[in-house]
């Protein structure tokens, strides 16, 4: 993937020994330099009838409501939550439709192949283990999976979630800021200083060039179709 004519840094977290996050800059070949890291661990993943969401369940859920009063304070406020590339669809009806560009408001899921170790794979191929994990997120989480196309920045996507979910989400900035950080913890998103750009494909329905999954069968609920003003 290229970086076209921008020399971009990417923001990463960093968990201070006191507790407190910081946002440290690395740079742009952080992503580049690392084409085969895995998206999740390979031990105990499975494919089932009702596979579990992500452990972003409960970030983006709160019980009172908060305004954004203090969102030009937060430290991300001007930079760019941005997907890594992963294959990814929708599917079910839609929920919440904010009539964005990119926006469905429906359901995310993904799909991520396991990454095995010499030994394991020997027992996976024995036992004829699934090679990949579907994950789904959940409504809010596949807002900002949405959202996050590298366009947007946290600041405007705060606004998206509050309008969207209100008392449900708040407070807004820091479980926004919390759901992202995950996300990141998985290698699913990056958090960017300047918009994406097209510097790597986002959109829905490809495989990774650095990933290998086998084509799905015909009894799949998955739309891959781009949206008409979609960033891909």
């Amino acid at each position: 993937m290229g970086c076209g004519d921008l020399s971009p840094r990417l923001v990463c977290p960093v968990v201070c020994c006191s507790r407190m996050r910081r946002w440290n800059v690395v740079p742009s070949s952080f992503y580049a330099t690392r084409p085969n890291h895995p998206h999740i661990g390979a031990v105990g993943d499975s494919i089932h009838a009702h596979p579990p969401r992500m452990d972003l369940d409960g970030i983006l859920i709160g019980e009172t409501m908060e305004e954004l009063a203090g969102i030009e304070n937060h430290p991300l406020v001007n930079q760019y939550p941005c997907r890594t590339p992963v294959w990814w669809a929708r599917t079910g009806d839609v929920h919440k439709d904010p009539a964005l560009r990119g926006v469905s408001g429906r359901r995310i899921v993904m799909r991520i192949p396991k990454q095995f170790g010499r030994i394991e794979g020997k027992i996976a191929s024995l036992l004829r283990a699934p090679k990949e994990v579907r994950r789904p997120l959940d409504g809010m989480n596949s807002m900002l999976w949405e959202l996050a196309d590298g366009s947007r920045t946290f600041g405007e996507i705060c606004q998206v979630m509050n309008e969207m979910f209100r008392e449900s989400i708040a407070p807004v900035m820091q479980r926004t800021a919390a759901a992202v950080q995950q996300m990141m913890n998985n290698n699913l998103m990056l958090v960017l200083e300047e918009p994406l750009m097209g510097r790597w494909f986002i959109g829905p329905g490809r495989t990774p060039e650095h990933q290998v999954l086998d084509d799905l069968g015909d009894d799949h609920a998955y739309d891959w179709t781009p949206l008409a003003d979609e960033t891909l």
